[in-house]
Formats: C-alpha cells, structure tokens, sequence
C-alpha cells in the first residue's frame, strides 16, 4: 500500500488502477502494531486505487472482503478442472438465500477465513485487508495467502491458512497473478455497487450465532465485552446482543469465539 501512495503522490493516477507486488517489507495489517509476513511469490498481493466518487459508499471493508470471496468461488467453477474437489462449495454459489453453509467465511470487518482441512471447528485466515482513504482516493490493500509457508513469529488472532491447504491445489486463475488482481479487482468494484450485498455478506458472517468475546478499539487498550454475535448493519458496524441489549460496534477486534 505505501508503494501505492507513492504513485498517488506523483500524479500517476487517473482512473482505477491496480498496483501488484511479488512481495513486501514492510506489510501491516488493520491494527496497528501487526505487520503482514510473506514469503516471495507466495501471496497475491494487492492494492486497488479508487478515485474520489467511491468514499461515500457505505461499509467499503465489509463489501471488499465479499468481493475477494466471489472471485474465489468464482475460481473454483473453472470448467477446466476435471473434478469439483468440494460440491458443496459450487452449490452454494449465487445461492446464499438458499441458506446453504458457505466455505468461504468472512470474519469482521474483512478477514476471509476458511476451515482448517481435518479440524472442522478450527479455522484459518487465507485473506487480510486493509482498507483507507485520501484525501480523494479509497486504498483497498489485499493480501491472499496462496501457498503453504512458514508462518513462525507471526503475532495473528488465527492461525495463517493458504489456498493451497485449504483446497489441496491452487485454482487455475492463480497461475498468472496479474490475470488473478484484475478479476478480484473486478469482483470488488461489482460488491461496492451491489445493493443486495448486505444479505450474502450476513449469510457468511463467521461467528453469527455465537458467543462471542470482543475487544472495542485497539486490542492493547480495549474494553473487553461479551455478547451472542447478531450479524451487521448496512453501515458496516457490528452487533452483539447482550442480556437482550443489542450493541453496535464500529471498531475493535473478534478475540474469541464459541458456538453456543
């Protein structure tokens, strides 16, 4: 994202545009103080420059992180697979009304997550983002981890999960990274302007239903509540019911999670 900033400063921006790294030094992620570790050529990594017209849409980290989502299931309908590795996953595409259980999960604001393959009440975080705006532009940065690494030293609330582990192989629109930012890119700007985007976002809201502990504002100087997670608003904030007192929160951090 900084190396984005920079072609921003310089003028070189006048329409949407896509910056793509092969790797970073110095990656972070939404709360300050953690950084975004990879490996080379083992991430997706991504900015997508947006003018000015689209700061006034609402819940922007919500509908990005809905997106990548899409451009991932979108992956997997790939005719040229010769197997469908999760069946459930291809009919649950477009079909969130349906009620069916989702593979892709987003935990809120704008983490994907993912089960951890042989613990199913276990998952891992394939996807961060990072969202922020100038003074006439919105940064969305994205990093999707795509193959397996070495994730030792990492300080993240869920454990680090590539698409690899989570499949067992890597889509076909993976092997060109560059093809892969465009359609992402494309899938985002389709959620920003997507009036239903609200209730898929619902239908796959990791934690919805459950017990949940969270921490308001910066993790290291929060106030922790607990309270049964009731889903989000339109406006991107979430909501815990507590007692039956429903809370609205428009910043803080998931730090635990139990089904109930």
């Amino acid at each position: 994202m900084d190396e984005a900033r920079r072609i921003l400063q310089e003028g070189l921006v006048k329409h949407i545009t896509i910056v793509r790294a092969d790797t970073q030094t110095a990656g972070r992620g939404r709360i300050e103080g953690r950084a975004w570790i990879d490996m080379p050529e083992h991430c997706l990594l991504m900015t997508i420059i947006l003018p000015q017209s689209y700061k006034d849409i609402s819940a922007i980290p919500l509908r990005a992180g809905l997106g990548v989502v899409r451009a991932l299931e979108t992956s997997l309908k790939d005719p040229a697979l010769e197997t469908q590795p999760f069946p459930e996953l291809m009919d649950n595409y477009g079909q969130h009304e349906h009620k069916l259980a989702p593979y892709f999960l987003l935990k809120w604001p704008n983490d994907i997550v993912a089960h951890i393959p042989g613990d199913s009440k276990c998952f891992g975080k394939l996807c961060g983002i990072l969202c922020e705006q100038t003074a006439d532009t919105v940064l969305i940065g994205i990093g999707l981890n795509l193959l397996k690494s070495r994730y030792s030293g990492l300080n993240t609330d869920l454990s680090p999960l590539s698409l690899e582990e989570a499949l067992g192989f890597i889509p076909r629109a993976f092997a060109n990274l560059d093809d892969a930012a465009c359609s992402i890119t494309e899938h985002v700007i389709q959620s920003l302007h997507d009036p239903s985007w609200h209730s898929e976002y619902e239908h796959r809201l990791w934690g919805r239903g459950a017990l949940m502990r969270f921490l308001i504002g910066h993790p290291r100087l929060a106030q922790e509540v607990e309270g049964i997670c009731v889903g989000t608003s339109e406006d991107g904030s979430l909501i815990l019911s507590n007692n039956g007192k429903k809370r609205k929160f428009v910043s803080g951090e998931i730090s635990l999670l139990r089904f109930v």
